[in-house]
């Protein structure tokens, strides 16, 4: 097998390809009684493609502060006013703040962090 630097998608899909191969001799085999040669050859494939990877699709940073409310709203399923208890009571304050009209408070941070297990340092911004 001749391992390569990835350069792209077509090239990527042929490593994950030869990974897999690999991946299916070691389960068979047991990883102690697989030829070291092989297992070093995946190790290095998995390299190449995890560079490849982050090179391509980059994880961003940590996620914004409304981004961040946005995506608990839909995993516990509430809505717009269901928030308003973290948004000094008001509904119309929730969405000043979800549309970048208002910044959250101090005091918003901290009901959504112990409300919701927001962790502080998503919604510091």
């Amino acid at each position: 097998m001749n391992i390569k630097i990835i350069k792209n998608d077509k090239e990527h899909e042929e490593m994950m390809g030869e990974f897999d191969k690999l991946l299916e001799i070691v389960m068979k085999k047991g990883e102690e009684n697989t030829d070291r040669e092989i297992l070093d050859q995946m190790e290095l494939l998995a390299i190449v493609i995890e560079k490849y990877e982050e090179k391509r699709w980059p994880i961003g940073s940590e996620p914004d502060p409304i981004s961040m409310i946005k995506f608990i709203m839909e995993q516990k399923e509430l809505r717009a006013t269901d928030m308003k208890e973290y948004f000094d009571g008001k509904t119309s304050r929730f969405y000043e703040v979800i549309n970048h009209k208002r910044k959250l408070s101090l005091n918003m941070i901290k009901k959504l962090h112990e409300g919701l297990g927001i962790p502080y340092d998503c919604l510091i911004a």
